[in-house]
């Protein structure tokens, strides 16, 4: 996880057990993006990030030979990147009622007793 990603995403994550390894964990907070993604493959990982300098080191490392399918590859390379606008949670597309409950259930399951939830969901509604 790039510096730039919040800790909730990164904690979020890792209650799903996802295994994720933050550069300020492993040491790299000061890493520039090309080194960052250096160290990200050296490690076997993807990066997470948003930001949008990334994209540009991604676009150096990757081009595209005109009329061919093949790419040729300067060093590691940016493999995907995935843009939302606007996303749900956002203050241009807030989430609606259900989907605030469903995402704090999907986060408290495994950390709360179901009991628990239900109950601070109905003292947050309550306010």
């Amino acid at each position: 996880m790039d510096v730039h990603v919040p800790r909730a995403i990164t904690t979020a994550l890792r209650l799903r057990k996802i295994d994720v390894l933050t550069a300020q964990e492993d040491g790299m907070a000061e890493l520039d993006d090309e080194h960052l993604l250096r160290r990200a493959t050296e490690l076997g990982r993807i990066l997470v990030s948003q930001d949008h300098d990334l994209l540009r080191e991604g676009a150096r490392r990757q081009s595209r030979a005109p009329g061919s399918h093949h790419y040729n590859w300067e060093g590691p390379a940016l493999l995907g990147e995935k843009y939302i606008e606007h996303s749900i949670g956002s203050a241009r597309n807030p989430m609606t009622n259900a989907q605030l409950e469903a995402k704090f259930a999907g986060l408290a399951d495994g950390v709360l007793p179901p009991d628990q939830t239900r109950r601070l969901m109905a003292r947050a509604a309550a306010v």
